[in-house]
């Protein structure tokens, strides 16, 4: 295969990873605690193109890729809802549940109460107190969440 035809298709499929990412992120736009993933692009070198680049001949072979993609964990927008059960960090931090296999982290603070009077996430998962036990609230009693993420 020609070196233009090898990296028109090294670039298409670096585009192809950028399109991915951008499609999940706008998928996700409305999902309350979700934080955009970004990327990070470099130039691939081949062996080939490092040798000419020495010799200062112009035929090296060099690909964009996506070298490195995390995810954007910078502060988001807190909205009022007016829902006492809808949580917001502000700052660093993750709510954590307890899921199927151990505990999970999130950002979203749409919690609720279960008919077992368990706190529960929007996805159903018990919140896990400082020592990894669901959270249970009193019947009738109002759950009162401080800044410093105590509940009483």
């Amino acid at each position: 295969m020609d070196p233009l035809t090898i990296t028109a298709a090294g670039g298409m499929r670096a585009r192809l990873e950028s399109l991915d990412l951008l499609a999940n992120n706008i998928s996700n736009a409305a999902t309350a605690g979700y934080k955009a993933d970004r990327e990070f692009y470099g130039l691939y070198v081949s062996e080939e193109a490092a040798l000419a680049a020495a010799d200062n001949r112009s035929d090296a072979l060099t690909l964009p890729v996506v070298e490195k993609n995390w995810t954007d964990h910078s502060q988001g927008v807190v909205t009022m809802t007016g829902n006492s059960m809808d949580l917001a960090l502000s700052g660093k931090g993750f709510f954590s549940v307890n899921g199927p296999g151990g505990p999970l982290y999130t950002r979203d603070g749409g919690l609720r109460i279960s008919a077992l009077g368990v706190v529960e996430s929007r996805a159903g998962y018990p919140v896990r107190s400082e020592g990894g036990a669901p959270i249970k609230a009193e019947p009738g009693i109002p759950l009162e969440f401080k800044p410093d993420g105590s509940v009483f």
